[in-house]
């Protein structure tokens, strides 16, 4: 277990597949933005089978489909730029 303090204007990045939770001590504004580089996709694919292939007890839908965002990255593929396209 790791505890962190998140202060104003300061930016907190979690690992893939790692677990987190949060708790805000009174008053507060809270804002999450959360998103994946290109290598975050072999990531995705892996938490994605392993949610389909856990015993039926605890089986958890993935929020997307993670095929359906690689077909529609590779559909949008010319609008990224060249150095942007390695995995």
């Amino acid at each position: 277990v790791v505890q962190a303090v998140q202060r104003p204007g300061e930016l907190m990045i979690q690992a893939p597949r790692a677990m987190h939770a949060g708790f805000s001590y009174g008053f507060n504004v809270g804002e999450a933005s959360n998103f994946g580089t290109m290598g975050w996709l072999p990531h995705g694919l892996v938490t994605e089978r392993e949610y389909s292939s856990a015993p039926a007890s605890a089986v958890r839908s993935a929020l997307f489909s993670h095929t359906r965002l690689v077909l529609t990255m590779l559909n949008h593929m010319n609008r990224v730029p060249e150095e942007g396209r390695a995995i």
